[in-house]
């Protein structure tokens, strides 16, 4: 049996046009593993909608993909000495280790 498991995240999402929804339907009638699928899918969708929207924290996102680091950003060694000269730690929004400044914002 032929699984339509690149169509069932569309299906939860409610975007598939009317034939591939009817081709799923058609195969959830049959076929437990892909209605198992779709109800951790739509649970999991769910779940999200509640979270709500924080922002992220200054300077959590600063390194990341930018030259130097080892997101592939380009041109740097990716070592802590090519993006912080003074050679210490990058610290927290208040030169704090990551992890106190990671409990402050939750």
């Amino acid at each position: 049996m032929s699984h339509p498991d690149d169509l069932l995240a569309d299906y939860v999402d409610g975007t598939l046009d009317e034939r591939a929804r009817a081709d799923v339907d058609t195969h959830l009638l049959v076929c437990e593993r892909c209605r198992d699928e779709v109800r951790l899918a739509a649970t999991a969708k769910a779940a999200l909608v509640e979270l709500e929207d924080r922002p992220v924290p200054f300077g959590v996102t600063g390194p990341v993909g930018s030259p130097g680091s080892d997101g592939g950003g380009g041109g740097g060694s990716g070592s802590l000495g090519s993006r912080n000269p003074g050679g210490t730690p990058p610290f927290g929004p208040r030169n704090e280790p990551p992890c106190a400044w990671a409990r402050s914002a939750t």
